[in-house]
């Protein structure tokens, strides 16, 4: 279930927008989902969030190969914070490639509306709209197997199996078809790149990232805590790489026995808690934080940093440099268009050796750690704030659909 920024009421009557997306959306998909449902209100629609409910979750929606005789595809609707939405099943839940087939309740749902727009890590929850051939933008921060690819070595062995056989060979051809029907918006140069070569052939994309509210994730006129590093996100995700981090802290640890690491977002692995018990205390899981507390921990960061493998963005980063924090990161696709080296932090190899330099580096010179952070932080009030995101989503949203402009003026 999508749960909304409590700021989010909407009482809008305009067109309606269906908003595909992943049900119990969280991380970076969740904080997408919330500024695309608070713009489509902002420009007058009223938005209507939609996604596949996994059959684990409620086994009476789908219907699983042993009862493809017995049952038909079902959807629940309800209402939370004013924002109506709609989970839906699928006909053989066992097939990934399935789960936002365009069934009879998407295509109800479709025909309510007049705008379709998905918000996902991949272009998938798209599928309806391309199926039903209407025009549609997708929101997203990577391409499928880019998506999952850390997550699918984990699988059993017949699991994998099964994913080879059926998943990897039916969602490539589907997923060229969606980015290929609609028109893209990627979170990042890295992501638009992936995007054009999955594809190819040349697809209808712009770059929107996932913005940073600058009001509120600003610095701390106290400044940080000295050899305080962090990092935020669901790190319980092999993609993030956080064993790296773990690593390279205790290297650190050799010549600046003060350091510290905070690991924000998630309950720790059992392996996490063995790499980190061999760090002396020097490492606290904080799990998730409500906003208000995860903004005071970012702020009071000497360095962030970005042990990941992949990622399309990295929401939190951008978080902690608005935050005056400067980034050590992977070369891992989305944080290189602002993670700029020597300017705003420093850009390193996969390996322990080579991060644990780069903290060092910022650590034991604090001037120019102070230097980045205000650069840091500029760079994300000019090219990553609200209003900018906002002017570029919404000018794509009009363009896509310009005959269904409610005619409210909008700042853009």
């Amino acid at each position: 279930m999508f749960r909304p920024d409590s700021s989010l009421q909407s009482d809008t009557v305009g067109a309606r927008v269906i908003i595909s997306t992943l049900g119990f959306a969280a991380g970076g998909i969740a904080e997408t989902l919330n500024w695309a449902v608070r713009w489509c209100m902002d420009a007058g629609y009223t938005p209507v969030v939609a996604y596949y409910l996994p059959h684990s979750i409620r086994p009476g929606l789908s219907v699983p190969a042993h009862r493809l005789l017995r049952n038909s595809v079902r959807s629940e609707r309800k209402f939370v914070d004013g924002i109506e939405q709609h989970a839906i099943g699928a006909w053989l839940p066992e097939c990934e490639f399935s789960h936002y087939w365009a069934t009879t309740p998407w295509r109800r749902l479709i025909d309510s509306a007049s705008l379709y727009l998905s918000v996902s890590g991949n272009c998938l929850p798209a599928m309806p709209f391309m199926q039903s051939d209407r025009p549609y933008l997708s929101w997203v921060a990577s391409g499928w197997w880019q998506d999952r690819e850390h997550r699918a070595a984990d699988f059993s062995p017949l699991r994998r199996m099964f994913d080879r056989l059926v998943n990897q060979t039916v969602v490539p051809s589907l997923e060229r078809r969606i980015l290929a029907h609609g028109a893209i918006l990627a979170t990042s140069r890295y992501t638009e790149q992936s995007l054009h070569q999955i594809a190819r052939r040349p697809v209808d994309t712009s770059i929107v990232p996932v913005p940073i509210d600058c009001t509120e994730y600003v610095p701390d006129p106290s400044g940080p805590v000295a050899a305080r590093i962090g990092f935020s996100g669901r790190f319980d995700d092999p993609r993030k790489h956080v064993g790296l981090l773990l690593e390279a802290v205790g290297i650190c640890a050799q010549r600046c026995p003060q350091v510290e690491l905070e690991l924000i977002g998630a309950e720790p692995t059992p392996e996490l808690k063995r790499l980190a018990s061999g760090l002396h205390d020097r490492v606290r899981f904080c799990g998730h934080l409500p906003k208000p507390e995860l903004i005071k921990r970012l702020q009071r960061l000497d360095l962030f940093v970005v042990p990941s493998y992949q990622e399309g963005l990295c929401i939190s980063a951008l978080q902690a440099m608005a935050c005056g924090c400067p980034v050590v990161s992977t070369r891992c696709g989305g944080p290189e268009d602002y993670v700029i080296d020597n300017k705003t932090g420093l850009l390193v190899d996969a390996d322990a050796g080579h991060m644990a330099a780069a903290i060092l580096s910022l650590l034991e010179n604090p001037d120019k750690r102070a230097e980045m952070g205000l650069a840091a932080r500029d760079l994300v009030y000019d090219s990553f704030r609200a209003e900018v995101a906002r002017a570029r989503f919404l000018n794509q949203l009009h363009r896509i659909f310009p005959a269904s402009d409610n005619g409210r003026a909008i700042d853009v």
